[in-house]
């Protein structure tokens, strides 16, 4: 389960990591974060959808299953949200069939936590891919996503695994872990004409063999009421 990442990167890394630019009335909206929480409904994603395959934008997190014509989005988030997807089944749930076949996307991080819902006296691990070339010395990645669209409003979720990666690459083992695809698909996953067996070989093999390395970071994750957008929050404890 993923409810919780990081997106720190420079804003020119973003661009030309993917190759894409944001419309110019959205170019100002990305502000670097070290904690965006699913649960926290002004935390937006950056994401690259299906439908403009060439642009960067913005996302709430958590799908809003069938929420129809909403014109106020405040109203939206009283409806059943979804944050994330298992991918295994996914195609055969009437909730996320057209979605996954005509509403895909790539959400994009830095760096994501696994936290223990079980337990949150436990610390979380913040998990990353080590890349001394970027500013954060982060590589910046893109999990596997489906989107709703309503009113020009995207909102998204996350696609996850249960399936052991065939490269072990430091994500975790015996524990639901969200798709990373490999930099190779990514492009792959926006096709309009990617058919079912397509999308069930991506989301199976396509993912990333590049290694995350983790460490045990701050239980303040969990905190609602505490400002977690700080630098501590992704350092070892």
């Amino acid at each position: 389960m993923c409810l919780h990442l990081s997106l720190n990167a420079l804003h020119m890394e973003i661009i030309e990591r993917f190759g894409r630019m944001f419309d110019e009335e959205m170019d100002w909206f990305y502000f670097p974060t070290y904690h965006k929480c699913g649960l926290n409904i002004t935390d937006e994603l950056m994401i690259i959808p299906m439908d403009q395959p060439t642009k960067l934008d913005f996302a709430r997190w958590g799908n809003i299953l069938n929420w129809g014509d909403v014109e106020d989005l405040p109203n939206a988030v009283y409806f059943d949200k979804v944050f994330n997807v298992e991918s295994e089944y996914a195609l055969y749930n009437h909730k996320y069939t057209d979605l996954l076949r005509n509403n895909r996307c790539l959400i994009l991080a830095d760096g994501y936590f696994s936290p223990d819902f079980l337990d949150a006296q436990n610390p979380p691990r913040f998990f990353y891919q080590k890349n001394d070339e970027t500013f954060e010395k982060r590589s910046i990645f893109a999990f596997a996503g489906i989107f709703e669209k309503s009113v020009n409003l995207y909102s998204c979720a996350i696609l996850t695994t249960g399936l052991e990666n065939p490269i072990h690459n430091g994500q975790e083992k015996n524990k639901r872990v969200p798709i990373v695809l490999d930099k190779g698909f990514e492009d792959e996953w926006l096709r309009k004409d990617l058919t079912d067996d397509g999308i069930t070989n991506l989301m199976t093999f396509g993912r990333t063999k590049d290694h995350f390395t983790s460490h045990l970071v701050s239980t303040d994750i969990y905190k609602e009421d505490k400002d977690t957008n700080k630098p501590y929050i992704i350092e070892p404890v």
